[in-house]
């Protein structure tokens, strides 16, 4: 019973390690054309989508990356027939490309927690993105930081 468990243990750890292998979007190296993959990416930047909560310059320069690579692999959006120095200009582009969406993809993750509010006993699920949660407790740091300390009233003589 115990080799069972162990065994589906890590049966789950290794697929979990193959699925987190192909976190990047972008790869011209198995052979999908970039326009496929491209389409792809423009779907996930939709306001559910998985980079939902990417910036906009961030997301201008996802673009431009993917543009850029757009001319390099010409029309059938393959890198097989690039020479070596654009096939290396290719993967640095798509490098640069897998890191903004990787981040855009963590930030945009939903998070779920039992909490209770302020005069209940009665614990209430609230869900909000990583990015959600940043901006939350950077403004109440913020507000906290503009609250001016309370100005005693000026010396009055009766």
């Amino acid at each position: 019973m115990k080799n069972r468990i162990w065994q589906a243990g890590i049966a789950a750890a290794l697929a979990t390690l193959c699925l987190g292998a192909t976190a990047g979007e972008v790869d011209l190296s198995q052979g999908e054309p970039l326009q496929a993959q491209q389409a792809g990416v423009e779907k996930e930047f939709a306001a559910n989508g998985r980079y939902a909560e990417i910036e906009p310059e961030q997301q201008q320069r996802a673009r431009e990356l993917l543009r850029r690579m757009g001319e390099l692999v010409g029309e059938d959006g393959r890198a097989g027939a690039l020479g070596q120095g654009r096939k290396v200009e290719l993967f640095n582009l798509q490098e640069e490309l897998n890191a903004i969406l990787d981040r855009a993809a963590a930030d945009s993750r939903l998070v779920c927690r039992r909490e209770r509010h302020v005069g209940s006993n009665r614990p209430v699920n609230t869900c909000a993105t990583v990015a959600e949660r940043r901006r939350l407790r950077e403004g109440g740091q913020e507000m906290f930081r503009s609250i001016r300390p309370a100005q005693p009233p000026p010396n009055q003589e009766f």
